[in-house]
């Protein structure tokens, strides 16, 4: 059984001293994240430690004018996002899975996206096309408890028509996908249905971005 218990996190004051930001941010106004300041951390200790932050990898997916989203049921682990909506596919970097002896910080975070991808989605893509997901910003959001302690690498995985027609939940806790434009995220972050990050990060999804690699 894997002890997944240690999880990537780096000192809140390394992560931001250069540009503090609350939001969604793209990389090219932003310095070179020091990620290879690494510490590996218990995830409980982790949690109620404001002076580091969890680096989570995002994955968004977009069909068209399309995003695809879900809810986090109850069952979920993180109960403070309960019922909220979500239009990103992620969570922690974990030692015992994602980094080997030698890798870059940068390579487990990769590492950690493509193994949630695999785990919490049945994307109707071969892995040798995962090269197509990109890298495009940051979202950092102090404004909540969950906001404090975790820190979001941004990715976007673009979908043709068939490819979309296959992506279905995977892990019993995240419930009613779908895919939904623009105007339905809008009314959604009106009324408070979006998860803090989402409501940061899907307007940059839906205007455009050029990703970078990371």
């Amino acid at each position: 059984m894997h002890d997944d218990r240690l999880i990537m996190a780096v000192s809140r004051n390394t992560l931001l001293r250069n540009t503090y930001f609350n939001g969604f941010a793209r990389p090219l106004v932003l310095p070179q994240y020091p990620f290879n300041s690494m510490e590996w951390v218990e995830r409980n200790e982790a949690e109620k430690d404001w002076t580091r932050k969890q680096i989570i990898p995002y994955v968004c997916l977009r069909h068209g004018n399309k995003v695809f989203t879900y809810r986090r049921s109850t069952a979920g682990g993180e109960g403070r996002l309960h019922g909220k909506i979500s239009i990103g596919i992620g969570g922690h970097i974990k030692k015992e899975l994602d980094y080997q002896e030698g890798i870059s910080a940068t390579g487990a975070i990769r590492a950690a996206m493509l193994r949630e991808v695999h785990e919490e989605i049945y994307p109707g893509i071969p892995e040798s096309q995962f090269g197509r997901i990109i890298h495009i910003g940051f979202v950092n959001d102090d404004s909540d408890e969950v906001g404090l302690v975790h820190f979001g690498v941004v990715y976007l995985l673009q979908l043709d028509q068939e490819e979309a027609a296959t992506v279905k939940l995977k892990e019993p806790e995240l419930v009613d996908g779908k895919w939904m434009v623009y105007h339905e995220l809008q009314l959604q972050a009106a009324q408070n249905n979006l998860e803090t990050w989402s409501r940061a990060v899907y307007p940059a999804l839906l205007f455009g971005s050029n990703g970078t690699g990371i």
